[in-house]
């Protein structure tokens, strides 16, 4: 999301990461910028790399400049969360197996701020409402939509 400082706008850029190819010789020039940066092939970087120097520019040109120029990258995937097997838990072998593997419900390779995306998605608030992260009690708090929802992600 960017937000124009003049007229208060914010804008959500989709951009399916579609595949360049390499023989096409019309995606020649394409293909050979995402090589020099060391990225996957495909249009999302692309966008990506315009926003960062369309940002760096507009920060060169004017430097008092303090409105917004950041911007996140969501990507659809599965769930942060284990999902629980309804099916497999009929009788309490099986539903201690499944409690077992709900000892720990969050997937290993996830980020904090993948799961507090996903939390704020399932809570019903846009992924552009404002999360201000407190430290409350030696703790992190994230204050959601201000105070309509607190998300603490800490033991």
């Amino acid at each position: 999301m960017v937000t124009d400082s003049r007229n208060k706008r914010q804008y959500i850029l989709i951009q399916l990461p579609e595949q360049l190819d390499p023989k096409n010789k019309n995606q020649k020039v394409a293909v050979d910028f995402c090589e020099k940066m060391g990225k996957p092939q495909n249009i999302a970087e692309i966008a990506k790399e315009r926003l960062r120097r369309a940002s760096k520019k507009i920060l060169e040109e004017n430097p008092m400049f303090a409105g917004d120029l950041g911007f996140r990258v969501y990507k659809l995937s599965e769930s942060n969360f284990t999902t629980w097997d309804a099916q497999g838990a009929h009788d309490a072998a099986e539903l201690e197996k499944q409690l077992e593997l709900h000892i720990v419900h969050i997937r290993a390779d996830r980020s904090p701020d993948d799961i507090l995306s996903e939390i704020i998605l399932k809570s019903g608030f846009p992924l552009t409402v404002p999360a201000v992260k407190l430290d409350l009690a030696v703790k992190t708090v994230f204050n959601i939509a201000d105070g309509a929802l607190f998300i603490c992600l800490e033991p």
